[in-house]
């Protein structure tokens, strides 16, 4: 279940990240809302499976960080975050000017 508090990340985004890692074939699997990517490599498929869940074209903060860290574009995430949905280190970003009129 998706926490509130998180947001969610555009699944097109995580897409062509994964593609871009050079980790995985360039074709998918795509059932109902679930999408499939096989890793390259000699380990045993079910190991090298990566299944990706959208959610109305969105994928959950935790699922996509978690497809960040083993297919390394996590930096590339957290800068998408900040610059599409106002998020980073795990709080809001709080506009420059309003920091500004806050402290007077």
């Amino acid at each position: 279940m998706n926490d509130s508090h998180y947001p969610m990340i555009d699944a097109e985004f995580i897409y062509e990240k994964i593609l871009a890692s050079g980790k995985v074939e360039q074709h998918s699997v795509r059932a109902g809302a679930t999408t499939a990517f096989r890793k390259t490599g000699k380990q045993a498929l079910f190991k090298r499976i990566v299944t990706v869940r959208e959610i109305n074209g969105e994928i959950p903060f935790i699922q996509a960080t978690g497809l960040a860290i083993s297919l390394n574009f996590l930096t590339a995430l957290m800068d998408w975050l900040e610059k599409n949905r106002n998020w980073k280190d795990g709080a809001y970003v709080v506009p420059a000017e309003k920091k500004s009129e806050s402290n007077r």
